[in-house]
């Protein structure tokens, strides 16, 4: 629908013509204001309320919100609402503890699985501690009257706060947001019984206001009588049943004692040893508090009225409670007539195994009236008793206890006479910026409050921070909205357990109306509130000519401030993997969002992101860590030098057990990609024109892992039976490494999971770190086990280093024994231990001999020379991988060359077993060889093709059409090295270079 310009254009067109001239001259003038900055709207909010809900909020806001001014007010002389006021004997949460927690503080000190009163205080006492909350509260301070004033759009509060001494002061506060977290249980009720106030001599106590002059050594040996089967009497009785002359026990209504998790039989108190095991690792604890709470949760569907869970439910419960009550009496008695969940569902094992006692009699009858000395039932008969419990249960109208007048007068109290009527259990219409913490219609009796709770108080910030933006003076919700919704409420209990003939809290009794409960699963609730229908509100903005000045000048924060991102939206991540594979992008297309980060960083700073993500890359930083470990692998290889081979032995036992500890968690933890996706799926990342050319140019990567397993020959003339010992080796290593390897690739390819994409877009650089991260720590910041599994993929790598540096400095030792090198006197010196005396070796006899000598000239040069080529990496990272493929390159050029020879050699002499005479025209064997021609001919030629592909694709660039700085400039490198060998051989090496002095022996 195009918009009506006639009825602005009065404001704007002057002399036929739109006028801009003078700014506001049409009645409207524009604030200077940034658009969502905080700092131009202050909030101030005000709590009642420094209960379960209180805290909650105060760690949230103090967390999230910025330019808001926080207080609670609490009537009580401290924190902690319920658990506070209720002491009375054996007072718990009837949730296990570990649900009834904060997620942001989870507890490994709870010491019972149901925890007392007392043990719950002193958590959340620890909580206002450890956040520092307690600045936000002002205690012995009651709400005496809110009043809304809707031309101000805020709350008027009248207080009254009474000092140590008694006196009383009344003052005003004013706030835009009112927070109403009294709670639903904290106004008790006295029954309403003849002579119970005016009649009984003896003691008269309420388990909601238990005296503190009342406890066991004052209720020893009287006759006591509790009235009441709710949760409060169900937790009084059976502590005061084994101190007691006699106790009798009124229940006017059966009771589902339900136990409503596996583990609660198997912990009554957690013991030391869990304890700890929660501390040292936060993933048990959090483990342990989520099969409670699955459990607890998974319960609700026995709330829908006759289902198949309900019966089964009704069959357990009832052999539980035969299984502790032997007694048919009591058995016929406290069986309900009504569902599972009618009431509120109670664990109450040690009622039952209480109330069997013989001091106990049970009468299933309500109490009628009090005599001086005693309690008469409905049934006639009076029970004596020196003391009264009245475990009565609370005033839940949910009709505050204090005047709370919204828009136009009206009065909360009043407008819930009849019947109390939410929106979503959090607001209530002409109750504007007014939020409450367990409201009418709320999941009461769907699971812990623990999780609810903290989606409502993410909700109110939500809505506090959209007040913030845009500069809202008021919501509150639509009438009509909060009347289909209740009325979708109350045709869903059609359904369910309530509407069961039952007495409970969740009702009026007198009525019958159901004012408390959610209509579905404590998850349902909090996917329903989790982002704020704000449709369903009626809004009101500051700028009461136009809704729209929250715009301001056109700013955002980002412009004024220094160094801000101003293009967030573009960011390599947001590219889509299969647009990458569409336009030819020059990688594999899931790992573009990271290449960058590839390129410079170093396993250990891919740790570094993971743990502070803060952490920025940098090269030099990659670059000193690798000379540390160069550093590292030169002091083991020469002043550890003995103690190598236990070293390495210690490495290999690693090797294989780190392949465990590694795989085994991913395997069980991560989540899981599909065979068809594994195995049947291919994706061309690479950019070349052909699958088969995208493979073979990624394949040499992997190639360059295996180039290394000839190392063990350059250490022959150290090892004993080295003819055996090394091949062995060789083929040990490739045969462990190729299973371990493809077990290890097939893991991977299913850990990846169905978005390969968020992960191989890492920002730690290494898509394995964020692999186990997510398997180990899904949706957690404590990422201890991923940091200790890539800490064992560090320690192979530092003992593949030390590995390498051994092989390479034999190497080079070797080539300056035969002359082969410039100042090969000082680099094949060797010395009979760290810092002894040199000799000059000339022979391999004498390494035999002395096997703990140091090549130890050969060994420094080496590590000099790696450490000085990773300096290449500061300056330029495709310089540095450029050095990667070199080695690839000249490996398997010397693989072709020594194969080359060999074949060339086999073709030209049949093997021979002829006379002595003849051994020079032998080829001499070892133990381990390629047999005879007709198998060794074959496998030289195969391993001189698999040489010439992976030296052929090594020399390729990553990506086609590359930019100079992109290419792989390795053939140039090695093409290099080459001719100044050539040149170094004709010119000086040749007159030098003595090659090797002795012949093998072919017969060992």
């Amino acid at each position: 629908m195009a918009p009506d310009l006639n009825g602005i254009s009065r404001n704007f067109i002057k002399n036929g013509r739109w006028d801009y001239s003078t700014p506001g001259s049409a009645g409207y003038h524009i604030p200077d204001m940034l658009l969502d900055d905080p700092a131009t709207r202050k909030v101030k909010v005000l709590t009642i309320g420094a209960g379960f809900s209180g805290i909650m909020l105060a760690y949230q806001i103090q967390k999230s919100c910025e330019n808001v001014e926080f207080k609670i007010y609490e009537k009580n002389e401290d924190m902690g609402g319920t658990w506070l006021e209720n002491r009375y004997p054996g007072c718990a949460c009837d949730i296990p503890s570990h649900a009834y927690t904060y997620n942001f503080a989870l507890n490994p000190d709870w010491p019972r699985y149901h925890s007392y009163a007392p043990d719950i205080w002193k958590y959340l006492d620890k909580v206002c501690e450890v956040f520092d909350l307690r600045k936000y509260m002002t205690f012995n301070t009651e709400v005496i009257e809110a009043r809304w004033n809707d031309d101000a759009g805020k709350w008027h509060v009248r207080l009254r706060q009474t000092d140590g001494a008694g006196n009383a002061r009344e003052f005003e506060e004013e706030c835009d947001v009112l927070l109403y977290a009294t709670g639903i249980l904290n106004n008790f009720k006295w029954p309403d019984l003849p002579g119970l106030k005016d009649r009984f001599k003896g003691r008269v106590v309420h388990t909601a206001r238990w005296p503190k002059d009342y406890q066991q050594r004052q209720w020893a040996g009287e006759r006591v009588a509790v009235i009441g089967s709710g949760a409060s009497s169900i937790q009084t009785v059976p502590h005061m049943q084994p101190h007691v002359q006699h106790l009798d026990v009124f229940v006017r209504t059966g009771v589902w004692f339900v136990q409503m998790t596996e583990n609660a039989e198997q912990i009554v108190e957690y013991p030391d040893e869990m304890k700890d095991a929660f501390r040292r690792d936060p993933r048990k604890m959090v483990a342990h508090a989520k099969s409670i709470e699955d459990q607890v949760n998974d319960i609700f569907e026995v709330m829908y009225a006759g289902s198949a869970k309900q019966k089964e439910a009704q069959d357990t419960m009832r052999a539980r409670m035969q299984k502790w009550i032997r007694d048919p009496r009591l058995v016929e008695g406290f069986t309900p007539r009504f569902e599972i969940g009618c009431r509120r569902v109670t664990p109450g094992d040690p009622y039952m195994e209480a109330v069997t006692k013989d001091n106990v009699d049970v009468h299933f009858t309500a109490v009628e009236r009090l005599t001086e000395d005693g309690v008469v039932g409905a049934d006639g008969v009076e029970r004596k008793c020196d003391t009264v419990v009245c475990a009565t249960g609370f005033d839940v109208t949910y009709r505050p206890r204090f005047p709370v007048v919204g828009k136009n007068g009206v009065n909360l109290a009043e407008k819930w006479k009849d019947a109390p009527e939410s929106y979503l259990g959090i607001t209530v219409p002409d109750m504007p910026n007014f939020f409450m913490y367990i409201g009418p219609t709320w999941p009461v009796e769907n699971g812990s409050v623990a999780g609810p709770l903290g989606e409502v108080v993410k909700y109110t910030i939500k809505c506090i921070k959209k007040m913030q933006k845009e500069h809202i003076k008021s919501f509150v919700p639509k009438q009509d909205v909060t009347d289909l919704f209740n009325e979708h409420t109350q045709e869903w209990y059609k359904h369910t357990v309530w509407k069961d003939s039952c007495r409970s809290w969740y009702k009026n009794n007198d009525t019958g109306r159901i004012n408390a409960v959610w209509p579905g699963s404590s998850l349902h609730y909090m996917q329903t509130i989790q982002e704020p229908r704000y449709e369903d509100y009626e809004i009101q903005y500051q700028n009461g000519r136009n809704m729209w000045a929250f715009l301001g000048m056109g700013l955002t924060r980002e412009s004024k401030t220094p160094g801000a991102d101003l293009s967030p939206y573009l960011n390599v991540k947001e590219i889509d993997p299969k647009w990458l594979e569409a336009i030819g992008a020059d990688s594999d297309a899931p790992r573009k969002a990271s290449i960058e980060e590839l390129s410079k960083s170093t396993l250990i700073q891919g740790l570094l992101v993971l743990n502070y993500p803060d952490y920025e890359f940098q090269r030099w930083h990659g670059t000193l860590l690798h000379i540390a470990i160069v550093v590292v692998s030169f002091l083991v290889n020469t002043v550890t030098k003995p103690l190598l081979p236990a070293i390495e032995l210690f490495f290999f036992g690693l090797h294989v057990t780190g392949f465990l500890a590694l795989m085994v968690p991913l395997v069980v933890m991560a989540p899981k990609a599909s065979a068809d996706e594994v195995f049947a799926t291919f994706y061309n990342g690479g950019g070349w024109s052909t699958d088969g050319l995208s493979f073979f140019i990624g394949l040499s990567a992997t190639m360059f892992a295996f180039i290394g397993c000839d190392a063990a020959s350059h250490l022959a003339e150290e090892i004993q039976h080295a003819s055996t010992t090394i091949p062995r080796s060789m083929f040990a290593s490739i045969t462990l490494n190729g299973i371990l390897g493809l077990c290890t690739v097939i893991a991977i390819a299913f850990c990846l999971g169905s978005d390969p994409s968020s992960i191989l877009s890492t920002p730690t650089g290494y898509p394995l770190i964020q692999m186990f991260a997510n398997a180990t720590s899904p949706g957690n910041e404590n990422f201890r086990a991923a940091t200790a599994m890539c800490s064992i993929i560090i320690l192979a790598c530092i003992a593949a280093t030390i590995n390498v540096l051994t092989s390479a400095s034999r190497m080079l030792w070797a080539f300056a024994r035969e002359r082969g090198l410039p100042f090969s006197s000082w680099l094949s010196r060797v010395h009979n231990g760290p810092w002894a005396t040199t000799t000059n070796e000339n022979s391999s006899s004498s390494t035999n001999k002395h096997s703990n000598t140091v090549p130890f000239n050969a060994v420094l040069t080496s590590s000099i020379i790696a450490s000085l080529l990773s300096l290449i990496n500061i300056g330029s990272a495709v310089a540095f991988n450029a050095f990667t493929s070199l080695v690839v390159v000249a490996s398997f050029a010397t693989f072709i060359l020594s194969a080359s020879t060999l074949l060339l050699k086999r073709i030209r002499h049949r093997r021979r077993h002829s006379t002595e005479n003849d051994d020079s025209n032998d080829i001499p064997l070892g133990a381990f060889n390629l047999g005879s021609n007709a198998t060794g001919i074959p496998i030289i030629v195969a391993s001189i093709a698999y040489s010439l592909l992976g030296a052929f694709f090594s020399l390729w660039p990553p990506a086609p059409d590359p930019k100079p700085e992109e290419l792989n400039w390795s053939g140039v490198v090695f093409g290099g090295g080459v001719v100044w060998s050539l040149l170094y051989w004709a010119v000086w090496g040749r007159k030098v270079y003595t090659g090797p002095v002795l012949e093998i022996n072919p017969q060992r």
